[in-house]
Order: C-alpha cells, then sequence, then structure tokens
C-alpha cells in the first residue's frame, strides 16, 4: 500500500511524493488510512471523466470559507477584501449551517471531489469544523489556520485522524508576522505548530509572499528551520493587494506587490528549493504556468463562501449560484465559471499576482453579461 501511494503522490507531484513518503514511514497510522483514500481518489477521477463527457467540469479541489468569524483582523486580507468575513457594524447573510456544509460536501464527492481546501474566517472558529474532517475519512482535508484559536479538544482529536493537514498562516519571522498579525501571535503559532508535528499530525505553513518578507524567505534559514520542526508543505501565495479602505494600515499597493525583478528572483529560489529542499513547496502564481495559467473557475478549485455562494476563487466576489437554493453541479456548469475557463486571456496573470485580478474590466463585463452579482460585504479587490 505505501508503494502504491508512493507512485500516486509521485504521479501528482514528484515533490509531494518526497516530502510526504517519509512521513508515512514514521507514523504508521497514516499507511491504512492512505490506502482508503487511494481508492476514494481513484473513484473520483473516474467519476470526474464521467461529468467531464456529460459536459459538467468538476475540480478535484474545493476550497471551503466555512466560517465568516475570525479572531484576527490582519491588513490586507484577501477574506475580508472578498466579504468572507464579518466586518464590525455591517448587515450579512448567515453562514451555512453544518447540515448544509454536510450536504455540500456529500455533493462534492458525489461529483469527484477528492479534496477539500478549508479556509474562513478562522476555521477552527466553526464549532464543527473537525466533526466534518471525522465523518469523511476517505477525502483530504486541508485546513488553513491562523494558529491561534486551535483548542486542547482539536489537538486530541486531530491526533487520531489521517485525512487532514493543517496548515499555519505565517509571515516569516517573528518581527515580520507580528507586524501583520499582532502581539505574540507568532509564539503562539510556533507554539501550536511544534504540538501537532509532535503528536504526528501533517503540517504546514502558508505565506503572503510581499515586498516585506520576501529576502526571508529567499534566504534559506527560515525554511530550513521550519523543516527542521517537521513541517512537509509550504504554500508561497504571492500578495494581492486589496481595497485600502479595508484597514487604515495596509500598505499602499505599489510598496506590497513584489516588483518584476523581485518576482524573477523569488520565482528562481523557489525553483532551487524545489530540487533542495525535503518539503513539497506550492508556488502561485508561478506555479500555474505550467497548467496554463490560473486554475480557478472548475480548472482546479472553485469556491463556496459562507453564505454559500460558488465562486470562482476565493479572491473572486462574483457567482451566479448559491447553494441553498441550487446544486453545486448546476454551478459547476454556469456560463460564468465555462467562459472564465474558455478565455484564455482572463487565464493569464500578465505580470500580476492573480488572473482574475489582473482582468478587472473583462470580469465585470462577463458578470454582466452572464447575470452573476456581487457576493459579501467586503469591498472587492482592487483593480487599479
Amino acid at each position: 500500500m505505501l508503494k502504491e501511494t508512493g507512485k500516486l503522490l509521485g504521479k501528482i507531484n514528484p515533490g509531494l511524493r518526497r516530502a510526504v513518503v517519509p512521513w508515512i514511514i514514521r507514523h504508521p497510522r497514516y499507511i491504512n488510512a492512505f490506502g482508503k483514500m487511494l481508492r476514494s481518489f481513484r473513484e473520483c477521477e473516474a467519476a470526474r471523466k464521467n461529468y467531464a463527457e456529460n459536459g459538467t467540469v468538476v475540480p478535484p479541489v474545493m476550497i471551503l470559507s466555512i466560517t465568516s468569524n475570525c479572531n484576527l483582523r490582519c491588513p490586507g486580507c484577501l477574506a475580508a477584501a472578498a466579504g468572507n468575513i464579518k466586518q464590525p457594524h455591517a448587515a450579512k447573510e448567515p453562514d451555512l449551517t453544518h447540515d448544509q456544509w454536510r450536504s455540500i460536501i456529500l455533493q462534492g464527492n458525489r461529483l469527484g471531489v477528492f479534496c477539500y481546501i478549508i479556509a474562513g474566517g478562522e476555521p477552527f472558529m466553526y464549532s464543527r469544523l473537525i466533526d466534518l474532517i471525522e465523518e469523511f475519512d476517505d477525502r483530504l482535508f486541508v485546513v488553513f489556520t491562523n494558529g491561534t484559536a486551535v483548542k486542547e479538544a482539536d489537538h486530541t482529536r486531530l491526533k487520531r485522524l489521517a485525512n487532514a493537514v493543517i496548515v499555519f498562516s505565517v509571515e516569516g519571522s517573528e518581527r515580520v508576522t507580528d507586524d501583520r498579525r499582532g502581539r505574540q501571535v507568532f509564539e503562539r503559532v510556533m507554539k501550536a505548530m511544534n504540538r501537532m508535528n509532535d503528536q504526528g499530525i501533517l503540517t504546514g505553513v502558508s505565506v503572503n509572499v510581499n515586498r516585506a518578507n520576501v529576502h526571508e524567505w529567499m534566504a534559506p534559514d527560515f525554511l530550513d528551520s521550519i523543516i527542521q520542526m517537521g513541517v512537509r508543505l509550504v504554500f508561497l501565495i504571492e500578495h494581492i493587494p486589496t481595497h485600502p479602505s479595508l484597514s487604515k494600515v495596509e500598505t499602499p499597493l505599489n510598496e506590497s506587490i513584489l516588483t518584476p525583478e523581485e518576482r524573477a528572483a523569488f520565482r528562481a529560489k523557489v525553483l532551487e528549493y524545489k530540487k533542495t529542499k525535503p518539503v513539497f513547496l506550492l508556488h502561485s502564481p508561478g506555479d500555474e504556468e505550467h497548467l496554463g495559467g490560473c486554475v480557478s473557475a472548475g480548472r482546479g478549485f472553485a469556491h463556496v463562501t459562507p453564505s454559500g455562494d460558488v465562486t470562482p476563487c476565493p479572491v473572486s466576489n462574483v457567482a451566479t449560484h448559491n447553494l441553498t437554493n441550487a446544486p453545486l453541479e448546476d454551478a459547476f456548469r454556469s456560463p460564468l465559471f465555462s467562459e472564465i475557463r474558455e478565455n484564455e486571456r482572463l487565464l493569464e496573470t500578465e505580470g500580476m499576482p492573480c488572473a482574475l485580478f489582473a482582468h478587472p474590466k473583462e470580469v465585470d463585463e462577463l458578470a454582466q453579461k452572464v447575470g452573476a452579482y456581487r457576493v459579501g460585504e467586503g469591498t472587492g479587490l482592487k483593480s487599479s
């Protein structure tokens, strides 16, 4: 079973096999669980193929913003910009109930979705998060957390599971993390991450790469230190600016996005790390170039907001379907998704960190054409 799992991980990405197989060997409880998930993965592949033959493009991954609650207020938060986080004194649609989230996952499973990325808000503020992970133990759950809301009971339950990856958001060193996320956040994140690694829970880190921290990540010291802690996955997401009214401390747009020179140098360093570091690295948007551009709108993933709107990606706030009154399959078949997938220009980042962000005029025109609406109470992404 371990050999089959290694082959599958290598098929997905050689770096993933190099990072995860040694972890499985050191933590045997993963072996049987991965066997079950391997069978599920193959069933999902077959289901997506069948639906594709009938004109429905089903992504292998869904991103679920499972709650609009968050205990931090980080400048430049994309979830807040897209309207996925509750703002003080703002009217907002209620979050989905637990039964509604279960229904969405059941629909996704039937259609061939294998992996659920859990976002927010802060996922650990959703009281029944681990209930979902336990119930659907043949699916992979990747939980992105700020690391400050994990409870004692969460540790106890997670260490018995083998279908969850917990990804902690950090900026880099203690100084740059606390500058953005708040005093002593770095210390709390490291404590939670260390504990999970000690308990044999698969962990990763997610980084908002911007001009303030890019040079820390181009020097290998911090990356090496978190690898030594036991982290196996690293998501390097280049900063996408948000509307400055979301925070008085938001860095001006031209001071936060990487310059072309910084982006080129950073990409070169990432490619070096991919060859030399025992960790799986995913770099956005750099890695999307090998996939023919942006993988939103069902090409690789789709996104569900806390109130049930289906958007092309977490930073997009346009939708045509809400899952409180429409099935998931209809959302995947929507003209909004199909037109984005078929428009090669919309899939190109053109030197920006996000393809849809790079084409605000075209996205607005498409939204009007297909009758899409704006979701959430956020101000949206600033286009210029």
